[in-house]
């Protein structure tokens, strides 16, 4: 490697690193004003904690319903997943409408881990997870059809400057939504500024 090369690599990877330095900073400063949000926490926990739902029990066809209206929330979550010699990142929600097919509910709530890269394009740029908040008539829209087990699947970029698909197009487009969004649409009045709510947790 010449010496320009490294010199432009070393330069591409002090920008990297300025741009995770900014993300990590927003990130602290967002846990901080968001007390129910935590790292590490996982689809149910967080959806349940945000809105203040209680689990469902084992076989029910959703995970989450919550105390203001009952609404049915069926929960899907996706770490950052890498491709194979790519910097590309996706995230992939499965089994949207169950095993075999017959999920009823009546809100899918999408959570991915933030790409720290493009977390200034997302809605809520300081948050540890991105939100997508579908109706339950659009999601075999989205699935194209209502599909058993694994063939029930959504993928799609981390980046929404370089989407392809409608589908990513309209999730990043109508769907994405932000904890104070979720909080105003789905929790209890009297809950959204306590600190810790209280969860029921599942009968298995």
């Amino acid at each position: 490697m010449n010496k320009y090369s490294s010199n432009q690599s070393l330069q591409h990877e002090i920008a990297r690193l300025r741009v995770e330095n900014v993300a990590l900073r927003n990130e602290v400063r967002f846990l901080r004003t968001h007390p129910k949000i935590a790292r590490g926490l996982r689809g149910e926990e967080l959806i349940g904690r945000l809105v203040a739902g209680l689990h469902s029990i084992r076989g029910t066809p959703y995970d989450v319903v919550t105390k203001r209206a009952g609404i049915r929330l069926e929960i899907k979550c996706s770490s950052l997943l890498t491709i194979r010699g790519k910097d590309t990142r996706r995230w992939v929600w499965t089994k949207m409408h169950g095993e075999r097919g017959s999920k009823r509910f009546d809100r899918l709530i999408l959570v991915g881990d933030v790409d720290p890269r493009f977390s200034h394009l997302y809605r809520d740029p300081g948050c540890p997870y991105i939100f997508f908040d579908v109706p339950f008539r659009d999601v075999s829209r989205l699935t194209f059809g209502v599909r058993p087990g694994r063939a029930s699947i959504i993928h799609m970029t981390t980046n929404p400057k370089v989407v392809r698909s409608e589908r990513a197009s309209r999730l990043f487009r109508d769907y994405q939504t932000t904890v104070s969004e979720l909080e105003s649409r789905y929790a209890l009045r009297s809950t959204r500024r306590e600190r810790h709510l209280p969860l029921r947790p599942r009968t298995d």
